[in-house]
């Protein structure tokens, strides 16, 4: 269902065209759908009849709370509706609107095809009955005073909409006529929104594994409703990037596929354990093309975002089946997967090679010191070896003089790797390139804050520096009872050690560089998000902002990368790091022509399919809560429950 044009329900013809969509999906239901072309939304013809095989019938969408406050002032007088089959009563206008919906639905479906379904409207947390004290209701203005301590009248207008409005599903009755009945559905995250991770009695429940926020709101959501409980999605992503951090780790991003497959049997459980109807997990394939508020602004051109992989991005990657990159068994360095890729330089036994794909840019170094980068660790680190690699995406942007032994880059560098430890690897990006900038509060002891650099092009910095590329994930919130919580902010710069081979014992599948010691080899992959690249299928990189904030793209005309041999000090600060060598050799101190990686824009992706561990799991865990599962033997009674 479409969000309604005039953010209002009751706009003239929308109720029409609702009524339109809802005669579409019964049909299709039933084989005898004739469903016309619509952006966003399947069409065609539709001969098979399912509608045995459907459980249930959901209308609507996740409303935006300011839609049902519009909706809501602006019909204040409808406050009730009498169905045939459902009914409401003592209702805001955009409950009456659902039940005016709904009954037309059963009503259709019932008339044409003497067929009734269960329904339900699609909700979720921030519009649901309960009431959320740690949620926001502080207008902008007066944040910074109240933070600065000073004692203010309580304002009135919200900081954001949040629990400020809601759609009670307790106030619909269910007529005799409608057999089928009603049941509630909502979408439910752990980590949104921010009462999930704020308020002190949710945090402080437990179950018999621990605390267990999740369990304490679906109780209380349980006990609210007087008819069946689905949460018709929940769910976790098993992206590099993490968008919102959770007290207990269930953060929206950041998890591997074995913490992935840990964190949905949990769930599922936890479902289970407080008396739900069931449960319908988010989702089943990865989706490239969606997007999150953290990262959709480096997307750019929006439309090409198909056509590659944002690992930075967890709304990518919540799949139990996920699609491994074209050249995905480079960073695993199988045999031979190499072969064919450039070999950027090669000097005095020190390889660089560099390849990419749809998701990430790709290094192998071969004949270096792999066991100084993961051994004694502890240890003075005098005589180790570091490695760093110098990168360009955009010239004369960025940094023009390392921080070690002072090597000018001609054109410069947006981007210094720096690997000296298995902890402690990073991605640093040239202060000059970063598109945030940190800024003062807005009165004398408030928080800095981060923002977009607003109307800012990247310049060349002679010399420039590096910094962590930090980002804010959790925005400082004020609550109704007068709690502030601070903004949550964490580097993306750091780079996670892991095995990329899929076989491997040691496997990570957010592994971002591997050293081999036996081999002599590292890997490295660097998702395209860190590095900007706001389009790889057309070679655009971030390129800085108008004066709207609003990012601005560029092509690139390569990648320029050059390597450096660091022999590393006891403090480990790159200042103090002693250059044993460079590739290409540096003349009279200076790097002209960097090893260029090009690259031919791409208009199709063919991926490689996979099932991800969560997908193995949830199969066992389902199967033993219906009963089918053999302990004995490990697998499901019904074989054909694995896919071949």
């Amino acid at each position: 269902m479409d969000s309604p044009p005039g953010m209002y329900f009751f706009i003239p013809g929308f109720i029409d065209v609702s009524k339109a969509e809802i005669r579409y999906v019964i049909d299709a239901l039933h084989g005898r759908g004739d469903v016309p072309r619509k952006r966003a939304r399947g069409s065609g013809l539709y001969c098979d009849d399912i509608a045995d095989r459907t459980g249930a019938i959901l209308l609507g969408r996740e409303l935006e709370p300011s839609t049902v406050i519009q909706t809501n002032s602006m019909h204040a007088d409808k406050n009730r509706y009498a169905g045939a089959y459902i009914t409401v009563e003592n209702a805001t206008a955009t409950e009456v609107w659902f039940a005016q919906m709904l009954d037309y639905l059963v009503s259709y479906e019932a008339r044409i095809y003497n067929w009734q379904h269960p329904v339900a409207l699609v909700n979720w947390p921030p519009l649901d009955p309960l009431a959320h004290p740690t949620e926001s209701t502080i207008r902008e203005e007066v944040k910074y005073r109240i933070a600065a301590g000073e004692k203010l009248a309580w304002p009135q207008g919200p900081q954001d909409d949040d629990d400020s409005v809601s759609i009670d599903e307790a106030k619909f009755k269910q007529q005799p006529a409608f057999q089928a009945g009603l049941f509630a559905s909502y979408h439910v995250y752990p980590y949104y929104p921010d009462f999930l991770t704020n308020d002190p009695d949710y945090l402080a429940s437990r179950d018999k594994k621990g605390l267990n926020p999740l369990a304490a709101y679906l109780s209380k959501l349980r006990d609210h409703i007087p008819y069946p409980l689905v949460i018709s999605e929940y769910g976790i992503p098993s992206s590099i990037g993490i968008s919102h951090f959770h007290p207990l780790g269930w953060n929206h991003g950041g998890h591997n596929e074995d913490q992935q497959a840990e964190m949905l049997v949990r769930f599922t459980r936890t479902l289970r354990d407080v008396n739900c109807a069931g449960g319908i997990v988010f989702e089943l394939l990865d989706e490239w093309y969606k997007h999150n508020w953290l990262t959709v602004d480096f997307e750019k051109p929006l439309e090409r975002a198909n056509l590659w992989l944002n690992e930075l991005d967890p709304e990518k990657r919540y799949g139990l089946i996920g699609f491994r990159t074209g050249k995905w068994k480079l960073f695993a360095d199988l045999p031979g997967a190499w072969d064919r890729e450039a070999t950027l330089q090669n000097v005095e036994g020190l390889g660089f090679q560099a390849a990419l794909d749809e998701g990430f840019l790709y290094l192998r170094l071969t004949g270096v010191c792999a066991d100084c980068l993961i051994s004694n660790a502890k240890k003075a680190a005098a005589n180790r070896t570091a490695y760093a690699i110098a990168i360009r995406t955009l010239p004369n942007t960025g940094a023009q003089v390392t921080p070690f032994g002072g090597i000018r880059l001609a054109g410069g560098a947006n981007f210094l790797l720096v690997l000296d430890g298995a902890e402690s690897a990073r991605l640093l990006i040239a202060e000059s390139y970063n598109p945030y900038k940190l800024t003062p509060g807005a009165v004398a002891g408030a928080e800095p804050e981060l923002a977009y650099r607003r109307g800012y092009t990247p310049v060349l910095q002679d010399p420039g520096s590096f910094r962590e590329l930090v980002v804010e994930t959790n925005r400082r919130r004020f609550a109704r009872d007068g709690r502030v919580f601070p903004s949550l902010r964490y580097s993306r710069s750091l780079l996670r050690f892991g095995n990329g081979d899929p076989s491997a014992k040691n496997f990570d599948s957010l592994g971002e560089w591997f050293a081999d010691a036996a081999k002599g080899t590292v890997l490295v992959r660097l998702p395209w998000g860190k590095l900007l690249v706001t389009d790889p299928s057309s070679r655009q990189v971030f390129s800085g902002f108008d004066a709207f904030a609003r990012a601005r793209s560029t092509a690139s005309p390569g990648i320029g990368l050059a390597l450096f041999t660091l022999g590393q000090s006891k403090t480990n600060e790159l200042s103090s790091m002693q250059l044993l060598a460079s590739v290409p050799t540096a003349d009279n101190g200076e790097i002209r022509n960097p090893a260029i990686l090009d690259w031919k824009p791409w208009n199709a992706v063919s991926p490689e399919m996979y099932l991800k561990k969560s997908y193995y799991a949830l199969q066992k865990e389902f199967n033993e809560q219906a009963g089918n599962y053999d302990m004995a033997a490990g697998s499901t009674a019904d074989s054909a429950m694995h896919p071949h």
